[in-house]
């Protein structure tokens, strides 16, 4: 059983559970880096709802996740093609 933590992410308290101490310190930071993005467009988008700021939120969030995944696909296919030379190199000094 976890531990009972309360955030508060664009001016509400959500009630979460952490299983350990480092997954509540890694939600707190989430909620503030959530906190911050909505910070920063509040002030950009003036006049807009929570609601319309968190969707740029996400999106934001989203793309950001998107990149570096897309990012991870090229170090992987990068990777296979070194251990590919690698392994023709090593044949071609035996």
């Amino acid at each position: 059983m976890g531990q009972k933590i309360t955030l508060k992410i664009a001016g509400r308290d959500y009630g979460l559970t952490a299983q350990s101490e480092e997954q509540e310190a890694t939600l707190r930071r989430a909620a503030d880096a959530i906190n911050s993005r909505m910070d920063a467009y509040t002030l950009s988008h003036p006049g807009n709802t929570a609601l319309e700021l968190m969707s740029l939120v996400a999106l934001n969030e989203t793309l950001f996740r998107m990149n570096v995944q897309k990012e991870m696909e090229q170090f992987k296919e990068s990777e296979k093609q070194l251990d590919e030379d690698l392994e023709r190199y090593l044949k071609d000094i035996k």
